[in-house]
């Protein structure tokens, strides 16, 4: 039971400030801004975007930073296996946002916008995970890209089978950041979990 609370506040905490975004929408806009809600919280959970208590704890940890792009050192073919299935995965993190933005509103239905979006998204995970335990890598950045622009591509192969939002760009844009301002100042693991274990 304490570890279902624990996850439904890792999960539920990011969504306190975006609620009101749903206000007044319609149910087409709302359900596609949901979903891409649901899905930056779960990106968001995923690579351990920074919180304040994060800060706090750990301070800026500029030792775990790798600006060299793809120079992991490979020693064996299992350090290529486990480099190509890193590779892969954040490529397809970040799939979804490539097809979500363009469904969500007009703005993002070209390239370069997606394309930017998906770049600014990823930079800000890795600044933000120079606050954490985390490694800030440069390939991150660029595989998540790659990813956003694979996403786009499916959403231009099955637009017309699609019903699209029009929202403006910026709901899209506050919604990103309510999420993770909510995350950044309300989701502080280790407090809950002394509360529930008592330690």
């Amino acid at each position: 039971m304490k570890e279902l609370l624990l996850a439904l506040y890792q999960f539920l905490a990011p969504f306190v400030l975006f609620l009101p975004l749903l206000h007044r929408r319609d149910r087409r806009s709302r359900r596609w801004l949901l979903l891409f809600a649901v899905y930056l919280v779960l990106v968001i959970n995923i690579t351990g975007m920074v919180t304040l208590y994060d800060v706090l704890y750990y301070g800026l940890q500029w030792r775990d930073v790798n600006l060299i792009p793809f120079s992991n050192e490979i020693k064996s073919m299992s350090d290529v296996l486990i480099n190509a299935v890193q590779y892969g995965l954040n490529v397809t993190l970040f799939i979804p946002l490539g097809f979500i933005l363009p469904s969500l509103c007009e703005k993002f239905r070209s390239v370069g916008w997606t394309v930017l979006a998906g770049a600014a998204f990823s930079l800000l995970i890795e600044l933000s995970q120079l606050f954490n335990s985390r490694i800030s890598d440069v390939d991150d950045l660029l595989t998540n890209t790659l990813g956003a622009v694979i996403g786009y591509f499916l959403w231009k192969l099955f637009q017309k089978r699609l019903k699209c939002a029009s929202l403006p760009a910026f709901v899209p844009l506050c919604g990103a950041a309510t999420l993770c301002l909510s995350r950044f100042l309300l989701y502080n693991e280790m407090g809950l979990a002394r509360i529930l274990y008592g330690f």
